[in-house]
């Protein structure tokens, strides 16, 4: 009986919910500042994102940005400091536009948007990949899969054993072979290095040639173009669980060298990852001790309001359809405002009526 109730109610909040206007949804979850996280914007193939990251065209961002200003304040760095430091609660949230990892495309595709319908935004830039001294770890397993995909039927399939074999497996599937290569973690260095060399991927020369990073002196052009430039670690890890001196050499250390490229005395951090289980008393200790790491910015929607902490949604996700000119930053947005209500009223409720 209470299983049943609590469908029905469930069913109910959640039909009501699709047809909540979003003015009612910002005062049911309020929020000073909303981020929304992007990583990279382009109009050719990104075959070292394109498999661990969905992107937009210039044309598709183009649409968000004109939506986002003709609907939100979008507002930058300096006055999200201040809003999330007032006391006073806007009656509407203020927008920020940020970008992770510090893709060259950041310079070449994003930055001149943005510069054309002056706004202001975050690139937030991971340390160790600038002047691109070394390739994500990630971003080789996505050259990987792309390069797999490239080869027809017969050396795909003779391309998979050599690589099941390399690495002692059995199965030589193919979409079993795609998911390892994403499950791969920076301690999966060799396994990846192997299987580089198998498909003929030269990491080395893919830096030079592609060079898919901002260098030293593109990150300062982008501050002296009125941009903010945060730091997104120094090695692009999962900071959860991280001893606390490498949590502090990873938060603390990256704001320290983008302080010292920019030269600003507060320098916005974001998460890699998510900072989901990220030790918050950890970081506030990090941050009293290192008064140049500023504001926090982490990527899982929309969550309670937290003073020191911009939560942000993922923008990533292109337009089904992009000749139709349609922004799907709406959905994108209805979505995270129902995804924390569902939290705030259902998830309460399953308790109350103790269903399990």
């Amino acid at each position: 009986m209470k299983r049943a109730l609590h469908s029905g109610i469930k069913s109910v909040l959640q039909l009501g919910m699709a047809t909540v206007p979003r003015s009612v949804y910002t005062r049911l979850v309020p929020q000073d500042v909303i981020g929304l996280c992007y990583h990279t914007v382009s109009d050719e193939w990104p075959a070292h994102v394109a498999h661990i990251c969905p992107f937009k065209s210039s044309t598709a961002f183009r649409d968000d940005m004109v939506w986002l200003t003709g609907n939100f304040e979008v507002i930058g760095y300096e006055e999200a400091c201040r809003r999330k430091s007032s006391v006073r609660r806007s009656r509407s949230p203020a927008v920020v536009v940020t970008v992770d990892d510090g893709y060259r495309e950041c310079l070449t595709v994003i930055a001149p948007i943005l510069q054309e319908l002056k706004i202001p935004a975050i690139f937030f830039v991971t340390t160790n990949f600038i002047d691109n001294r070394q390739l994500f770890y990630r971003n080789a397993a996505s050259l990987c899969i792309d390069a797999l995909d490239r080869l027809g039927d017969s050396d795909q399939q003779a391309t998979a054993r050599l690589i099941t074999q390399s690495q002692r497996a059995t199965d030589a599937d193919i979409p079993a072979i795609r998911q390892w290569l994403l499950d791969l973690g920076p301690e999966n260095g060799s396994s990846l290095d192997a299987t580089c060399r198998i498909l003929g991927i030269d990491v080395e020369a893919f830096l030079k040639q592609r060079r898919p990073y901002l260098t030293r002196d593109e990150v300062r052009s982008l501050r002296s173009s009125g941009f903010t430039i945060g730091a997104h670690g120094t090695a692009h890890c999962h900071l959860a669980g991280l001893p606390h001196d490498h949590l502090e050499a990873e938060l603390a250390g990256s704001c320290h060298t983008i302080a010292e490229l920019t030269g600003d005395r507060s320098v916005p951090f974001a998460f890699p990852f998510s900072g989901h289980r990220v030790d918050r008393a950890s970081v506030t200790a990090i941050r009293a001790r290192n008064p140049h790491v500023g504001l926090l910015f982490d990527s899982r929607g929309i969550l309670p309001a937290e003073e020191t902490t911009v939560h942000r949604i993922s923008a990533d996700t292109p337009p089904d359809d992009e000749a139709s000119r349609r922004t799907v930053l709406p959905s994108l947005m209805q979505k995270s405002y129902e995804s924390e209500l569902r939290q705030q009223w259902i998830a309460p409720l399953k308790s109350l009526l103790h269903v399990r």
